[in-house]
């Protein structure tokens, strides 16, 4: 939470929010993590089932991606920074509101595809999978804005089950969260790279 902010930004929207930790660091997008996920939302009995979200960066942004396949799933929305997929078995999902953040220069996940670090993976291009989330979603429209001097919006809209897509890139931008306190980014760039502070993912995402 440190990272994210997130405890500040729940207290400001009074919102609760849980964060599950993996196994040594590292989810299994693959096995019985999504499992996991699902008993830790059943260990929170106040929550609006109706008003669940998901978000992650890295793996956990990946197992936010997992989560949003999920023909079952429990989320109404995802969030995700610094990892993204669009496997087949999505195709079988109800259309998924997503926001998404991504750096140009993230060198642990590549934007533009690829093997990510110390993987044997092969990633699609970021834009590729989300415009394949839009074409998924349903979606008629899009558009294109600079929000910031090194981030621009692509957003595609008019989606079925009004699950709209929003894309933020990152110029330059490492494997980090945006948005993420000045201290923490000083303390990372030189093994993660730059961390935008145009953008606030934590609050867009909320």
């Amino acid at each position: 939470l440190l990272l994210t902010g997130f405890e500040q930004v729940a207290q400001e929207g009074r919102f609760l929010v849980v964060a599950p930790e993996a196994t040594n660091g590292r989810w299994d997008l693959t096995g019985g993590d999504s499992d996991y996920l699902q008993a830790v939302v059943d260990a929170v009995p106040c929550a609006d089932s109706s008003r669940l979200y998901a978000s992650g960066m890295s793996m956990g942004s990946g197992m936010t991606f997992v989560q949003a396949c999920d023909p079952q799933r429990r989320f109404a929305a995802f969030g995700g920074v610094a990892l993204t997929g669009f496997q087949p078995q999505c195709q079988t999902a109800p259309p998924a509101p997503i926001i998404y953040f991504h750096g140009t220069k993230d060198q642990v996940v590549p934007f533009e595809g690829g093997p990510p670090d110390g993987e044997d993976v092969v990633l699609e291009p970021v834009p590729a999978v989300m415009r394949e989330w839009a074409r998924h979603n349903g979606c008629t429209q899009t558009s294109t804005e600079k929000v910031g001097e090194d981030v621009t919006l692509r957003e595609w809209t008019s989606c079925q089950a009004e699950a709209d897509v929003e894309y933020y890139r990152v110029r330059g931008g490492g494997h980090t969260w945006p948005g993420a306190a000045e201290f923490i980014a000083d303390a990372i760039e030189s093994n993660l790279g730059k961390t935008t502070q145009s953008v606030d993912a934590s609050r867009l995402m909320w």
